[in-house]
């Protein structure tokens, strides 16, 4: 856990220093963008060191698209 933790804070402090002057001239849409997506890159981080259960990227695209996509399918094998 050690190591993960040295890991994600190392990419971290790289993603930083190298956007940290151009984050200060952004405009304040870019900037929530960055942060949008900071925070999803925080999340994933999350998961890395703790190695937690908790829903990844796939595991929510299957929640929300399963249903249709599983009810596509039968519908197309029925159909061919």
């Amino acid at each position: 856990m050690q190591e993960n933790f040295i890991v994600a804070s190392a990419l971290l402090v790289a993603v930083l220093a190298a956007d940290g002057r151009r984050l200060k001239r952004l405009p304040r849409k870019e900037k929530w963008c960055y942060a949008v997506l900071g925070l999803a890159g925080l999340y994933m981080a999350l998961l890395f060191v703790s190695q937690a259960p908790w829903p990844n990227l796939p595991d929510l695209l299957h929640a929300v698209y399963g249903g249709p996509a599983e009810r596509l399918t039968q519908y197309l094998k029925a159909s061919g």
